[in-house]
């Protein structure tokens, strides 16, 4: 374990409800974890966001309506100074160099995650579980230290000591045993209405299990019940990880809680939101980690989905296969890896 990080933080994160949630839990994880209390937040005005971390009850700071990049950088290094903190922590898209250098002219040190804007070039630390080791997507040009790969994935660091304990467990649950408990948890706000759509589609099964839908706190839809098999609705979980880790299947959108399941070895079906979160899983199931339904505009998606149900409610050993693939590959360590990147790259920073 790596020592706490003994300063506070300026997190600028994105969440709404067509983007999800996941930006401010990942924020949240690491202000809980990394930094001291009294960090705080800056947001876009989202009711869904601004419910999300009052639920919480962790501080936050409006961005005004219409700010201009080079407006909201200048709002972050007066919060910054507000703070008496050097470290800002992005977590939104896209962004441009002169951003990100205008923050860093101001003697912040930034932490990037998941850019793919020019900014992530002048970052100090840039963070993307997304990008593989070794493809040509993990080429680099700029000067930030990279963490690339799912094992970089931010999670809770329960996932991390029940990741241990998982593959003890990943035999017997899935040989022993067809499917009995599946998990349907489709992001903070499931702006697709996923969560129905798998609804329907596992109604249709003549299998005998149960059902836990985890409606996300932006999520707005209300869930019928299945004919055919009982169903639980829970809303608004603090952490899934008991639920996952009790699960023999799970069908997920493709976000942290992809990385979660991944961690606990359940076979893992992402059912995407968005094209981006289909490449990004796409990754993955090319390594045969997970398996991947088509987009929900794509009009092969139901087809797609009958195709996996039957494959994994039918094939014990494929389950096993994906069990073991997506528990090697995420080993739920990214929040202390990014402690000791921060330690590391600030003390060089400090001594140059």
């Amino acid at each position: 374990m790596v020592e706490e990080i003994k300063e506070r933080m300026v997190f600028c994160c994105s969440g709404n409800f067509r983007l999800g949630l996941g930006h401010l839990a990942r924020c949240s994880i690491l202000a809980e974890f990394l930094a001291l209390k009294g960090s705080t937040y800056a947001i876009k005005p989202d009711p869904v966001a601004e419910n999300y971390l009052r639920g919480k009850a962790q501080s936050y700071h409006l961005l005004p309506p219409g700010f201009s990049e080079s407006e909201e950088a200048e709002y972050l290094i007066m919060a910054a100074a507000e703070l008496e903190t050097k470290t800002v922590v992005l977590d939104r898209k896209d962004n441009s160099r002169e951003y990100v250098e205008s923050l860093k002219a101001a003697g912040l040190f930034v932490v990037d995650l998941e850019d793919r804007g020019p900014g992530r070039d002048f970052a100090d630390i840039l963070i993307d579980p997304h990008i593989l080791p070794g493809t040509t997507e993990a080429i680099y040009p700029g000067s930030a230290f990279c963490g690339f790969g799912p094992d970089w994935s931010i999670l809770h660091p329960l996932y991390t000591r029940l990741h241990k304990r998982a593959m003890l467990t990943i035999r017997n649950r899935l040989e022993a045993r067809p499917v009995s408990e599946i998990v349907i948890s489709c992001g903070g706000s499931d702006p697709a209405g996923l969560a129905n759509r798998l609804l329907k589609a596992l109604d249709r099964r003549s299998e005998t299990f149960r059902i836990t839908v985890v409606a996300g706190a932006g999520a707005r839809q209300a869930y019928p019940d299945c004919q055919n098999h009982p169903v639980r609705n829970l809303h608004g979980l603090n952490s899934l990880v008991r639920t996952l880790y009790q699960s023999d299947l799970a069908f997920v959108s493709g976000g942290i809680t992809m990385f979660e399941s991944l961690c606990l070895g359940v076979p893992t079906v992402v059912v995407p939101q968005h094209e981006e979160q289909y490449h990004n899983a796409a990754k993955l199931a090319s390594q045969e980690a997970l398996l991947l339904t088509p987009p929900p505009g794509d009009e092969a998606f139901e087809i797609g989905l009958e195709v996996v149900l039957e494959e994994l409610l039918h094939d014990g050993n494929l389950r096993l296969k994906l069990s073991r693939k997506g528990w090697s590959m995420v080993d739920g360590g990214g929040l202390e890896r990014l402690k000791r990147a921060m330690a590391h790259t600030d003390m060089k920073a400090l001594s140059s």
